[in-house]
Order: C-alpha cells, then structure tokens, then sequence
C-alpha cells in the first residue's frame, strides 16, 4: 500500500545544475514533497538560498524551496592567491 495516507513524502526528481538553473526551478514555484540533488554548483537565487554546493538538495515544501546542505559549500571552481603576508 504504498502512499496510501503517505503526508509529507519526498520524491527524487533527479539533479539540479545550480549554476545554469537546469531544470528550471522558481522561487514559490513547484510540487510539495518534490526534490533536486545539485549536480553543479552555483549561486542561482531559490526562495533566498543563494549559494548552492554540489550534493545540497532542494526541496519543495509546498509553500518555499528549502536548502538541504549536503556537499561543500564551494560554488566556484578555483581560487587564485597571488601574495600572503
């Protein structure tokens, strides 16, 4: 009997590339219970969750995109230091 009464179940609906928006999500936009596991990281805006790292998932609430930290926190590729002191 599986999702008979079932509330509040998530389902995996595959990877988000967070740096090109793909798919598209939308801030208050979406399935509740919905689910993207980010496969790029990136800094598009979702419901105010800006820096998104690879393994992060989003999830739909019903109401907001929340951010579930998961990966790093790098949403760049590289960092360059050209002199310490």
């Amino acid at each position: 009997m599986a999702g008979s009464g079932v509330t509040g179940a998530l389902v995996y609906r595959g990877a988000w590339n967070a740096s090109t928006n793909t798919p598209t999500l939308a801030s208050g936009i979406g399935t509740k219970g919905d689910y993207y596991v980010v496969s790029v990281a990136g800094t598009t805006n979702l419901d105010g969750s800006n820096l998104w790292g690879v393994g992060d998932v989003a999830a739909f609430n019903g109401t907001i995109w929340q951010k579930l930290d998961g990966g790093s926190n790098e949403a760049f590729n590289g960092i360059t230091v050209t002199t310490l002191t």
